[in-house]
């Protein structure tokens, strides 16, 4: 079982921090625990937040600049179909039992400012942004705290979201939920913007993927990983889907592939600059066959072209030969910002490796963490008011 043993200490967004403050994450395949929660076997009782993040006068003047309730022309208040009609996803497999209440289409008068927008890397940190990141990565609070929780119960505890601390490897968990708040907002978009549709992060087992045995196991094993987004969602089809993203974890590193449907291209984004394509050992060819194969199964036009394609390794500025710790922080960048086309053009805001750019990376984990946890989907939001 992959496990990788990420070390908080030492980090300080003012003063310093007692060396003896420690929290060990465990990343095994999805599972986060703590220390003190391995040796812990006793139920905790949520009751929220344990720490007031004391942001409602910063937000209220957000509320304001947006609206938060939406009026008809004389002024009224009025109640907006939540119903998307603009959905285009077929709906026709088997299994229609979901696994996440069915999303609803808000109105253009979102609570949340972060709504559909990309995070803008160039702008200053926001009031709102500083007191939140300053309050989680405090690393006071109860670590079994929920701070995220969606309507149909999927919760998420504060330490996962410590992880956006600088610094520090993020948790699989977090990259989970980052693709979950992107399918929400993916869903909402209108018939004009490209459908893409990102799948949970899929753990390479260095001792497994690189061997030829037991081909179909593995692909059992991805199988299960994959369906989970298609039910999660309702997705019925990928016919419709111009672009999939597949979060990987592998050799202790993340990094993403986009299979680009319509134009039947494989991409890998990765931060690694220079990094030989066999530097990957097996992960390139396993996911495109595993992909090909997953296609297949579902009556997909693009699966047998997609199966003879090599992957293609995208090159960008803002590569890095001596950061490998913000790989996270990277591939959630990449997910956010490539929405198809020309590779050479693609442009996320990033500068080259440099003193600059370790500050941009410091300024999107403060950014990401006021992004989860002020999305629309988890209604823990309210309760930081």
């Amino acid at each position: 079982m992959l496990q990788v043993c990420i070390e908080l200490e030492n980090i300080a967004l003012s003063g310093k921090i007692d060396k003896n403050d420690k929290r060990y994450i465990y990343v095994n395949h999805g599972a986060i625990k703590t220390e003190q929660q391995k040796n812990d076997t006793k139920d905790v009782k949520d009751e929220g937040p344990n720490f007031d993040l004391g942001i409602s006068q910063e937000f209220g003047s957000v509320l304001s600049e947006i609206g938060a309730k939406p009026v008809d022309t004389e002024g009224k208040p009025v109640n907006v179909p939540l119903v998307n009609p603009d959905n285009e996803i077929d709906h026709d497999i088997e299994d229609e039992t979901p696994l996440i209440k069915r999303l609803r289409n808000p109105s253009k008068y979102k609570v949340s400012p972060y709504y559909k927008k990309n995070v803008e890397v160039l702008d200053l940190i926001k009031p709102i942004e500083l007191t939140i990141s300053n309050r989680l990565f405090a690393l006071d609070g109860d670590v079994h705290s929920t701070v995220f929780e969606t309507e149909d119960g999927m919760n998420v505890s504060r330490v996962v979201l410590e992880t956006l601390i600088p610094n520090t490897w993020i948790a699989v968990d977090l990259l989970n939920v980052w693709t979950m708040i992107l399918n929400y907002e993916e869903g909402l978009k209108t018939r004009a913007n490209a459908k893409k549709v990102y799948f949970n992060v899929i753990v390479l087992e260095e001792k497994n993927i690189d061997k030829d045995a037991n081909l179909d196991e593995l692909y059992k094993i991805f199988e299960d990983k994959a369906n989970d987004t298609p039910k999660m969602w309702k997705i019925k089809s990928l016919k419709k889907v111009n672009l999939v993203y597949f979060p990987i974890f592998h050799y202790d590193h993340y990094y993403i592939y986009v299979f680009d449907l319509k134009k039947n291209i494989v991409h890998l984004f990765d931060n690694r600059k220079d990094f030989p394509a066999n530097g990957y050992n097996k992960s390139p060819k396993r996911m495109v066959d595993f992909f090909s194969r997953f296609l297949a199964e579902k009556k997909h036009p693009s699966a047998k072209v997609i199966s003879k394609k090599q992957v293609k390794c995208a090159k960008m500025k803002w590569q890095t030969v001596y950061n490998d710790i913000d790989c996270g922080i990277f591939a959630m960048r990449h997910l956010e910002c490539y929405t198809g086309g020309d590779i050479s053009k693609f442009d996320c805001g990033l500068v080259k490796e440099s003193e600059q750019q370790s500050t941009q990376l410091m300024k999107l984990r403060k950014k990401y963490a006021t992004k989860l946890l002020m999305s629309d989907l988890n209604i823990k939001m309210k309760s930081f008011l």
